[in-house]
């Protein structure tokens, strides 16, 4: 299996070995994001290679209550520090292969434009990194275009937290920009 392959290989300055419980975080994962940090076909984000920082901190954020998705909120629910970091280890060690969304022209064009004017002081480099001094963040290049469309309509409803910034960014939209954005991440995945 591609998730015992990967995983007994990983190291992180020192050499990680399975042992029976330490993997625990991860199997409870991969049941929705699957062995590759994909999504599974229910809309869920895509986890591969995104940073361990921002992995942990979500890990953490549903595991408060923070962020609600009534999946990851029983997921967390009992994981363990060791669970989370291990997890956020393993997905973060996979290599970004994101695969191939449609996408349309004209609408990544206009996302690109707001991209620019709103959000790259923090998704830097068109969404391929992140660039926020204390606030770990997602790469949103390439992410899954369902996924993308239903975080932006929870931070648009104000359903999210957020960090100022964005909330002020957010407030800039017009109808039809989000979409837009949406369009534009997914594109910077081909």
């Amino acid at each position: 299996m591609l998730f015992s392959f990967v995983f007994s290989l990983m190291t992180f300055g020192t050499s990680i070995a399975a042992q029976p419980g330490e993997a625990s975080g991860v199997r409870r994962c991969i049941k929705c994001h699957s062995e590759d940090g994909l999504e599974t076909g229910d809309g869920e984000p895509f986890i591969a290679a995104q940073p361990y920082a921002y992995l942990v901190a979500a890990l953490d954020d549903y595991q408060a209550g923070l962020r609600v998705d009534k999946s990851m909120s029983k997921h967390t629910k009992t994981m363990t520090r060791e669970d989370k970091e291990t997890a956020a280890r393993y997905f973060a060690g996979l290599p970004k292969n994101y695969p191939r969304q449609p996408f349309d022209a004209q609408l990544a064009a206009k996302g690109a434009t707001l991209h620019a004017r709103l959000c790259e002081k923090c998704h830097v480099d068109g969404g391929r990194g992140f660039n926020m001094q204390d606030t770990p963040g997602p790469i949103l290049a390439g992410q899954s275009a369902r996924y993308l469309q239903a975080q932006l309509g929870q931070f648009m409803a104000l359903d999210r937290d957020m960090p100022s910034n964005m909330g002020v960014a957010l407030l800039e939209l017009l109808p039809g920009d989000a979409i837009a954005l949406v369009h534009y991440y997914v594109s910077r995945g081909q």
